[in-house]
This record gives structure tokens, C-alpha cells and sequence, in this order.
């Protein structure tokens, strides 16, 4: 493929002066809280180095001209032949399928993904960018009712090519970005924009109504509600790859899954902000209940006591899949699970250097489980079965810091950011060209737990781009990804939208 005009200088210059912006000038951050521990100094100094890194790669995008680094692309346009993405044996798919803005991966990428384009946004946010990310939603709620006359099925993938990762279910994280979104640019009117009636949709003759995005994004909830949710109000994935946990023990076949439940929980939660800021009372009260309820439904119903931790269910014995993975902490990413329950996970499970607390983060699988695997270049069994992915940092570094664990958060970031600046200082030979010509490494996407070394090959750029932040947000205490109320600046701790807890320790 010859080099590709579709990304514009446009696109690159912004990226290159968004993705790195602390590289070149300060973000806003709240008042300066009281300092760490002995033990937990946090190292700006390696933040930067790794802020210049992404930036010195970025920049070379505008001489070079080629898609590595920026993960954010223009609509396609099914009538201009100099685009490469535009398959000419399928040209009137591109326009249904891509028709706005949306965020990538990495450059070797033209799909569109779920949860990799939620967090990707949350980098892109520190500068305001959102058109990006608010075309991500609109092409994926644009698929509302395409596929098999379902209305609120959206495929977890698109791409301009073929297929669509039928029948996986976009996970619900779609509801989260067009909250933070709108918050930002405090402008939430494109949700309302009139739009065609869903195909498949018997809503308009039982009884007619608006459609806009906001509907569409109801429509996309009502999916799981319908078809994925249990007699005890508890959400199934249909497979480890439609979670995004791909090769994963935990899930076999229909299954419970812990992650689920807080993806759930969150995206309830982003219902009922988008509907106080539509004006639509009843449905963010409706949305806030709904998430108190799943709240008490994943503390009551999937945690094990002896075990001290939160499983995985087959949803037909209602039995726990024992299989200690890094899901199953994640009820404390959202102050999901209890004072208690969060005090025996953390210091039982998380913080237990024979299980997950590694050199270089959080072990994806307990090494104490017999799948426990680090040889992802002999056999990609080990993927989410071991080795240390920057999103689980990420995530669980947000839910030490929700218990008070703020020692252990600042560590956990410096830790990332130190696995990181490594990789660019440690040239492989799959870096990208960009890389290549700078004499630098790259980014990759999972990482050896105690060596801090790349274990797969290719370059990956994705939400690695949080640990940009990471280390202010742990200082700080601000969580980007907070389902706030209010408008807000990115990296700046917000008054929470969450459910009450009506639960007693």
C-alpha cells in the first residue's frame, strides 16, 4: 500500500500537539494535595521522558507523512478514489459504516474498536479534542438495527473492508464516551439530532417517536437488558473475545462476567448524565436506579466470601468460574464493591506479589493459576493469561486510589510509565518506521510482569497513550474517566454522578 493521503496534515498536526500536550505546555490540575509517603515519590521526570518520546514520533508523522503514530482518522468518502480505504468491490458499505470522524488503535489499523476508542478518547481529551471521539459513537450507533433487524445490536468492530465481528455486542462504553465528550465541549445538541427510525424498530408503529442518537444510545442499552441480562439482573458475555479478554480462561461460552457488571454500571450511570444534561429527569432517575441495583446485584451475587475475591458465573448453574484474573478486582475501579470487600481484595489478591503486585504492574492471571503464561512470541495462550497490559494498570490504579491506596497508586504508575520509557529506549526489530528513523523504540501491547520487557510483536499505540497522564492523575487523585455531572477539565476531579450506596458493610 502507498503512502496514505487519507490522514491529512490536519489530523496530524493536531495530534501531534494533543496526544503529548504536557510535552509543551501544563494541563489543569486541582490544588496541590498533601505530599506522598516515603516510599511513593512519584517520578515526574520519567513522565516527561515518555511525554517526549510519543511527541518526537508524532512530530515526524508531518515530514514522513504515513499512519503510524496518530490513532484518529477522517470519514471515509465513498467517491474520492485516492483513498486507500475504499474497496472498490464494496464501495456503498463506506458511508453506512464510517461515515464520521473516529479514532484508531494504531496506524496499521482503519477499524474502528470499542473500548480501545473509549480510552484513546480519554487521552485526547486532556486537549479537548472530541470530535473524534464523538464520531466514534455516531458510527457505531449508526449501525442501530443493520444487522439481523435488531435494534440495538452495534457490532464491537468496524471496518471499511469486511465484516463487522458478528455477532459480538459493542461492549458498553458507548454511553461513557459521549458524556465525557459533551462535557468537555459542553455542547450536548448532536445527541438530539434527528435521525431515521432504526430498521427492524416496531417502536414506530406501537407508538411513534423522535429518533436522534440519544434514542439510539437507549436503543443500545435495551439490547443487553434484553438479550443479555439474567432473572438476577446480571449481564452475559457471549465469548472471551467479544469481552476483549481475548484467550481468557474466565470466560467460557455464556458467561457472568465481574468486568461486565462495572462496564454496565458505568455506562448506566453516563445514561443518567446525558439525560440531566437533555433534560430528562425521569430517565436519569430511571438510569441511577438501574445502576444501584446492578451495584448490590455484583456485591451480593458474586462475591465469594471463603475465596475473598469476585468471580466469573456460568449463568446456567450459577456456579463461579475460579479463575483468578484480573477481572475479577475490577468492582473496586467504580467504589463498586464494599469497604470490606475492597479491604480483602487489595491486600489478599492485588497487592500479594505472589499473585498480581509485579515489578512492572498488575499481573493479567494470578501466577499462582497453572495457565499462568509469559510466552506470548511461543504461543499466544499467554495474552491476558500473565503478562502486564497498561488498561488493567490503568484501571486498577483508579481503584486503589477510590480505597485510599494512594502509596500504592503513585507506585503503580511509575511503574507504567517506567515500562514504557524502556520500550523507547530499547529499539525492537517490529518497531514502526517512525520509530525505526529516530533510532527509538515504541510502544507495545502487553509487557513481561517482571522484566518490564515488550512480549509482542508489532508496534500498539492504543490507550498505552493513558500513561501520558497517569502519574498526575494518581498525585492528583483525578480520574478522567469519571462519569461526572458537571462540565469539567480533563485530568480535574469532578462531582460523581454515582449511584447511592445503599448497602451496609
Amino acid at each position: 500500500m502507498s503512502k496514505t493521503p487519507h490522514l491529512g496534515i490536519a489530523w496530524l498536526t493536531l495530534l501531534s500537539t494533543t496526544l503529548c500536550a504536557s510535552a509543551q505546555s501544563s494541563t489543569v490540575l486541582p490544588d496541590p494535595v498533601p505530599p506522598p509517603l516515603p516510599g511513593a515519590i512519584p517520578d515526574f521526570s520519567n513522565q516527561a521522558v515518555l511525554q517526549s518520546f510519543v511527541a518526537k514520533a508524532t512530530d515526524l508523522t508531518l515530514v514522513v507523512n504515513t499512519p503510524v503514530i496518530p490513532p484518529t482518522v477522517p470519514a471515509i468518502n465513498p467517491a474520492d478514489p485516492t483513498d486507500s480505504r475504499n474497496p472498490p468491490e464494496a464501495p456503498e458499505l463506506l458511508g453506512r459504516n464510517l461515515s464520521h470522524s473516529y479514532i484508531i488503535p494504531g496506524g496499521f489499523y482503519f477499524h474502528q474498536f470499542d473500548w480501545d476508542s473509549y480510552f484513546v478518547g480519554i487521552a485526547l481529551l486532556y486537549k479537548q479534542v472530541t470530535a473524534p471521539i464523538i464520531g466514534v459513537v455516531q458510527n457505531f450507533l449508526d449501525q442501530n438495527g443493520r444487522f439481523y433487524n435488531i435494534v440495538g445490536y452495534i457490532p464491537r468492530e468496524l471496518s471499511p473492508y469486511q465484516g463487522f465481528s458478528l455477532p459480538d455486542q459493542c461492549k458498553p462504553f458507548l454511553a461513557q464516551m459521549a458524556l465525557q465528550a459533551s462535557l468537555v465541549q459542553n455542547d450536548f445538541s448532536w445527541l438530539t439530532i434527528a435521525l431515521p427510525v432504526p430498521p427492524g424498530h416496531l417502536q414506530e408503529v406501537l407508538k411513534p417517536r423522535l429518533y436522534n442518537y440519544y434514542t439510539y444510545l437507549q436503543d443500545f442499552i435495551s439490547y443487553w437488558e434484553t438479550y443479555r441480562q439474567t432473572s438476577d439482573g446480571l449481564f452475559l458475555w457471549t465469548s472471551e473475545v467479544e469481552s476483549g479478554i481475548d484467550r481468557s480462561f474466565a470466560i467460557q461460552g455464556y458467561t457472568v462476567g465481574v468486568d461486565l457488571q462495572v462496564y454496565m454500571y458505568r455506562e448506566y450511570l453516563a445514561m443518567a448524565g446525558i439525560a440531566d444534561h437533555l433534560n430528562v429527569p425521569a430517565d436519569a432517575k430511571s438510569y441511577r436506579k438501574k445502576a444501584a441495583t446492578l451495584k448490590r446485584a455484583i456485591r451480593n451475587k458474586m462475591w465469594f466470601e471463603a475465596d475473598g475475591t469476585f468471580y466469573n458465573l456460568n449463568p446456567y448453574s450459577g456456579k463461579p468460574i475460579k479463575v483468578p484474573e484480573w477481572t475479577n478486582l475490577t468492582p473496586i475501579v467504580n467504589h463498586i464493591a464494599s469497604e470490606r470487600q475492597a479491604y480483602i481484595l487489595i491486600n489478599r489478591h492485588l497487592l500479594n506479589k505472589d499473585e498480581f503486585w509485579a515489578n512492572f504492574g498488575v499481573r493479567t492471571l494470578s501466577r499462582t493459576s497453572p495457565d499462568y503464561n509469559l510466552t506470548f512470541r511461543d504461543t499466544l495462550l499467554s495474552y491476558w493469561n500473565g503478562p502486564v497490559w497498561v488498561i488493567s494498570n490503568y484501571l486498577l490504579m483508579h481503584g486503589l486510589l477510590n480505597y485510599g491506596y494512594r502509596n500504592e497508586a503513585i507506585e503503580l504508575a511509575n511503574k507504567t510509565i517506567a515500562m514504557l520509557v524502556n520500550d523507547f529506549k530499547n529499539p525492537t526489530i517490529d518497531v514502526n518506521p517512525i520509530s525505526k528513523m529516530l533510532g527509538i523504540g515504541g510502544m507495545h501491547e502487553i509487557y513481561n510482569p517482571d522484566t518490564g520487557s515488550e512480549s509482542s510483536p508489532g508496534d500498539f499505540i492504543s490507550w498505552d497513550l493513558l500513561g501520558l497522564h497517569m502519574l498526575d492523575e494518581a498525585v492528583y487523585g483525578s480520574d478522567p474517566t469519571s462519569t461526572g455531572l458537571y462540565t469539567r477539565e480533563p485530568g480535574r476531579q469532578d462531582e460523581q454522578a454515582e449511584a447511592p450506596d445503599e448497602i451496609q458493610d
